[in-house]
């Protein structure tokens, strides 16, 4: 990794981690280190030490690159943080003395519902969208929806087999491609058939969504780097499509925040 730019100030950024439910306040524990988010609480490292990506409070300038550094982990907890003292910037990171929680809310839900926005975008790309619908790929992403709106499948729901069965759909996506000569001819669609897969799959929220743009994302590099003609048409540049998958998520985030704070 390249050194980071050094600076001392306060800065406002975005930090993931584990929704929990405790006493004294706590509503999150951080991925790395476990340490407890209470708004308003400062959190602060060993500033006799250098500053360092094991001593250090992490956190990202964009949502979307918090999102995209952690792996494996339901890091459905946003929380817009404050950090003071010195501070080390990255491509895709930030590293800071002291980060203080100002607020948070819980995206479980709308992480499932961002994964098929996602989707959607990833649409847009496509102007063949005859094949696309052939292969059944609207309607899976649709009925996810509609049972998510109808409150026929929560996120947290031990049940949630019996309401939508996400590894049913996602049978149903790798049977068509393998019975598509089509897709397996072509390296392309079968990448956007598993970034479908992944949109809509059992796994956790935090999972779900960070896979998702993660193999959208794929697609796109595959889409450039071969060139598929009619198929070709709206393709962003990868910091286009990074940006434009931000912004969505800040969005999201926004309608949640103004959801929670107005009760």
């Amino acid at each position: 990794m390249s050194a980071g730019n050094s600076f001392k100030g306060r800065k406002l950024a975005w930090h993931f981690a584990r929704p929990v439910v405790e006493s004294a306040g706590v509503i999150g524990r951080t991925v790395f280190g476990d340490l407890p988010i209470v708004q308003g609480v400062t959190l602060s490292i060993d500033t006799k030490k250098a500053l360092c990506k094991e001593n250090a409070l992490h956190a990202s300038f964009k949502p979307f690159d918090g999102l995209m550094g952690l792996y494996g982990c339901n890091h459905c907890l946003v929380s817009r943080v404050q950090l003071d003292g010195e501070i080390l910037e990255f491509s895709d990171h930030v590293q800071a003395e002291h980060r203080t929680a100002l607020w948070s809310v819980n995206m479980s839900d709308q992480f499932r519902y961002l994964a098929c926005d996602y989707v959607d975008y990833m649409r847009s790309w496509l102007a063949r969208d005859d094949i696309y619908d052939i292969m059944d790929m609207p309607d899976v992403v649709t009925m996810h929806r509609h049972h998510m709106r109808n409150g026929d499948c929560m996120p947290d729901d031990d049940d949630v087999l019996h309401h939508f069965d996400y590894q049913q759909a996602n049978q149903q996506i790798l049977t068509r491609a393998n019975e598509s000569s089509f897709v397996k001819s072509n390296p392309c669609w079968m990448a956007i058939l598993e970034a479908v897969s992944s949109a809509v799959s059992y796994r956790t929220p935090g999972e779900v969504v960070r896979n998702a743009a993660e193999r959208i994302l794929h697609v796109r590099y595959l889409l450039e780097r071969n060139s598929v003609q009619p198929m070709l048409v709206n393709l962003p540049t990868y910091r286009a499509a990074r940006d434009h998958m931000n912004s969505l998520l800040e969005q999201a985030i926004e309608l949640r925040k103004q959801e929670v704070f107005a009760r």
